[in-house]
């Protein structure tokens, strides 16, 4: 089941980069599957947002603490080991996740 979760927010991140229009109506799934039990839909569902927060990052404010979260369980080692490369945590989720980060604090005056 996580392989198709997975697999459907892949797809949909295409879809959305052909026609964003389209997808409007589903952005409710992408917050699902930002907080997926599995760690492999969470990760596929960060392209997603790093997409939409580039076009629009006042419009995602409110996940800022969702992505700090993650980024903590991402570092401290809570993801599978499968995640890891060379027993650094999931470097790259560290990277999109701190591009993120880094949109959604761009203007931000604190």
């Amino acid at each position: 089941r996580e392989i198709v979760r997975r697999k459907a927010v892949q797809a949909l991140y295409k879809f959305y980069l052909i026609a964003p229009n389209q997808v409007q109506h589903i952005h409710d799934k992408f917050r699902k599957a930002l907080c997926d039990r599995d760690a492999g839909v969470m990760a596929a569902s960060l392209h997603i947002y790093l997409q939409m927060i580039k076009e629009n990052s006042a419009g995602y404010k409110d996940l800022t603490g969702s992505f700090v979260t993650i980024l903590k369980q991402v570092v401290g080692g809570k993801l599978p080991a499968d995640f890891n490369y060379h027993s650094v945590p999931a470097p790259w989720l560290q990277i999109q996740l701190l591009r993120i980060l880094g949109l959604l604090g761009k203007d931000d005056p604190r």
